[in-house]
């Protein structure tokens, strides 16, 4: 027979004033990860959506106004930031003008939601795959109400994933992309898709 004394304290038991104080911590916390967020507007980077991306830290969301955005490099995005359209994919449309890959995530936290993504193109070695969205071997970005179209990886140059190449597309049109392997998609996990 074991006794186990019980200690009480102001009315309560220590083990909910504890929990009482770590809630009130925890929402502390969580009320400045969301106040430390941060909106970065294309408008205000001169109509340039790298420059957004590149001032964009963790957490942070990018939003690209209406508009078509003819790119002259690819959209290299590194941190964990979301990319998203303020009016939709048919409203907001990122252009690769076709001579360069549209977007390159590198970030398994990062995301793309409601653009138009379109005439990206790669052309072979060492760029062989994703003309619309790549994303990097290691990583699964997010990729959502977004349509993905005209893009091409070179199909003589043996390309994969016209549209997108690895990552996770949900709820995305994509539609006449090309490729030698995999034209609307390659290597990615397409949810509720139309392909």
């Amino acid at each position: 027979y074991f006794y186990k004394p019980q200690t009480h304290y102001g009315g309560g038991s220590m083990n909910n004033s504890v929990r009482g104080f770590f809630l009130i911590l925890t929402v502390a916390a969580a009320f400045l990860q969301t106040a430390a967020a941060a909106d970065f507007y294309v408008s205000n980077f001169g109509g340039d959506i790298q420059a957004a991306v590149d001032a964009a830290g963790s957490g942070d969301t990018v939003w690209v106004e209406d508009g078509t955005y003819v790119l002259s490099t690819e959209i290299h995005v590194t941190n964990a930031i979301t990319v998203r359209g303020i009016n939709g994919p048919y409203a907001a449309i990122v252009d690769g003008g076709s001579s360069t890959r549209c977007f390159r995530l590198d970030d398994v936290d990062c995301s793309i939601i409601g653009l138009g993504i379109r005439n990206g193109y790669v052309g072979g070695w060492p760029d062989d795959a994703g003309a619309g969205v790549y994303c990097d071997e290691s990583t699964l970005p997010v990729i959502s109400n977004c349509v993905i179209e005209f893009n091409v990886a070179d199909p003589y140059e043996n390309c994969h994933g016209g549209g997108l190449y690895k990552g996770t597309a949900i709820d995305c049109i994509i539609r006449n992309n090309l490729a030698t392997y995999g034209a609307g998609a390659s290597g990615a996990i397409l949810v509720r898709c139309l392909v």
